[in-house]
């Protein structure tokens, strides 16, 4: 299952990012954002330039991807990861549905799977923010959809990170041999919570 390879790499090697992701830490505000107008997006100004080039005009998605790509990383490839290298998080099975390569693959064109993929295809682009961050985080690193409960956005949110990170441990609960990715599972959902605080984390 491809996205469960996605998963995997994520655990272990999937956070090393090239000096491209290596931007200052991500300002968060939780004031209202409006679609439409990467410019005023609380991003770093690499990511703002990769989604515009990526022909994307999202706020929410620009800043919600900027925290994505941190975790995900560069090129990264480890033994036990059936799904194969990863460039920017994308496996190769995702790049070759879209006629690309991950050896090849831009950020722009990472950006652009991610937006069709996973922002709009786990319905992330309907959620407020930070509701809509939580929502793609789980659907990028594990391709679920959590129930959704809580006051408000922000609480909703870790509700839903909560979720997800009890998938993790149910994983290697029943399949000790994944032991060697809790670490880097249960280390995103902190990054993950702290966000969606407006914490400004660093990874």
């Amino acid at each position: 299952m491809e996205i469960f390879n996605n998963l995997m790499m994520c655990g272990v090697v999937g956070f090393t990012a090239l000096n491209l992701l290596q931007s200052p830490v991500i300002q968060q505000s939780f004031s209202n954002i409006n679609s439409g107008n990467v410019s005023a997006a609380n991003a770093p100004e690499d990511i703002k330039k990769a989604v515009s080039e990526a022909g994307i005009n999202d706020e929410q998605f620009t800043w919600a991807i900027a925290y994505i790509l941190k975790v995900e990383g560069g090129w990264s490839t480890h033994p036990s990861d059936r799904g194969g290298a990863t460039k920017y998080g994308i496996i190769e099975s995702v790049a070759k549905r879209h006629g690309l390569s991950v050896s090849s693959i831009t950020l722009p064109q990472a950006i652009k799977i991610y937006h069709t993929d996973y922002w709009i295809a786990s319905g992330a682009n309907k959620a407020p923010n930070p509701l809509n961050l939580a929502i793609m985080n789980s659907y990028v690193n594990s391709g679920r959809k959590w129930s959704i409960s809580g006051s408000n956005p922000q609480e909703q949110a870790l509700n839903y990170i909560n979720q997800q990170d009890n998938y993790y441990t149910q994983i290697y609960t029943s399949n000790p041999s994944q032991t060697v990715f809790k670490s880097g599972w249960h280390r995103r959902t902190e990054y993950m919570k702290k966000a969606i605080k407006g914490e400004n984390p660093s990874w």
